[in-house]
């Protein structure tokens, strides 16, 4: 059998892929006093490493049920995530759906990254890839790391123009965030707000919670010389109270 080439485009199939990393990770690691708890954190992304896979069924009730996993490759500081589109397709499930799979995994990673002071900033993005095994390359790899690099800018995961230019893009867009410099990005906060609440229901742990968390940011912000780092740590706060005005009354304090 002669082995495929690097560039030979069969091993590629279509994916929607996410490139995220962990702003502030490279300063972390040099303060000892907080290498045990980077290595939890690296440990928990370590685990989530697995392949893709795509099931459907029929309920008893005739609705149609699926179960998806991502394909997930951690490595140091960076995750990449991605779905197959033509084996989402096998089992109807809409392509665009990816980013709501990606803004669930996307929350808890950022839930995560901040209890060890860390933050998270990606690209998202549509095209050639192949994920298996470990191995991860493409151009549509190459596309969404472009864009954490030079378009997300501030922690966030920044929508591609692969992505906008796709099929369907006009409908999912209600569901993406976009800011006043034009730059859309998945709203993955309401999930994470909501990990102090599972039901959605206003829960108390959400009043102490969000207090440490605006701590941990005030705490950093006023660290750091790095003005870039200081300005991500306040596109956060901003980020942060304004979705947490859309909790439920009572459910914080009002800032």
């Amino acid at each position: 059998m002669t082995p495929r080439g690097e560039n030979d485009a069969s091993v590629f199939q279509t994916h929607i892929v996410a490139f995220v990393d962990l702003l502030g990770f490279r300063a972390a690691i040099k303060q000892a006093d907080r290498s045990a708890e980077i290595l939890d954190i690296l440990k928990a992304l370590a685990s989530f490493n697995g392949e893709f896979s795509a099931e459907s069924s029929r309920s008893t009730e005739g609705f149609q049920e699926f179960q998806v996993n991502s394909a997930i490759s951690a490595f140091s500081d960076n995750i990449v995530i991605s779905y197959n589109l033509a084996e989402m397709e096998k089992h109807g499930i809409g392509d665009l759906m990816c980013l709501h799979f990606i803004q669930d995994l996307v929350a808890f990673i950022a839930w995560s990254a901040l209890k060890v002071r860390l933050l998270v900033r990606g690209g998202v993005a549509v095209g050639d890839l192949y994920h298996a095994g470990g191995v991860v390359y493409g151009p549509a790899l190459i596309d969404a790391y472009d864009v954490e690099r030079t378009v997300a800018v501030y922690p966030r995961i920044a929508i591609s123009d692969s992505i906008k230019n796709y099929k369907d893009f006009d409908i999912e867009v209600k569901n993406l965030l976009c800011d006043r410099d034009g730059v859309y990005h998945l709203n993955y906060w309401p999930n994470f707000l909501y990990r102090m609440t599972p039901s959605r229901q206003v829960d108390p742990r959400i009043k102490p919670w969000l207090a440490e968390v605006r701590n941990i940011v005030e705490q950093e912000r006023s660290a750091l010389s790095d003005p870039k780092a200081s300005a991500a740590w306040t596109w956060f706060r901003t980020q942060l109270e304004e979705q947490a005005r859309r909790l439920p009354p009572g459910a914080v304090e009002r800032e």
